[in-house]
């Protein structure tokens, strides 16, 4: 088995909140982050996607075991 870093919360806001224009770019920069952090070690947890502070929030309190 091989040891791994530790887990990466990996999350992406591919809308603006202020005015919810798409950023170009985001699935690629996504997707970049996911295999570097893939590379160096990390087991990438989810696809947190869109979602509000408080979700953001809840997902870093969450203790993943």
């Amino acid at each position: 088995m091989t040891e791994t870093r530790g887990r990466a919360l990996l999350i992406s806001n591919e809308f603006s909140q202020s005015d919810r224009s798409r950023r170009k770019g985001s699935e690629h920069d996504y997707r970049n982050m996911k295999e570097l952090l893939i590379r160096l070690g990390f087991i990438v947890t989810g696809e947190h996607r869109n979602y509000t502070a408080q979700v953001f929030v809840l997902l870093c309190s969450l203790n993943y075991n």
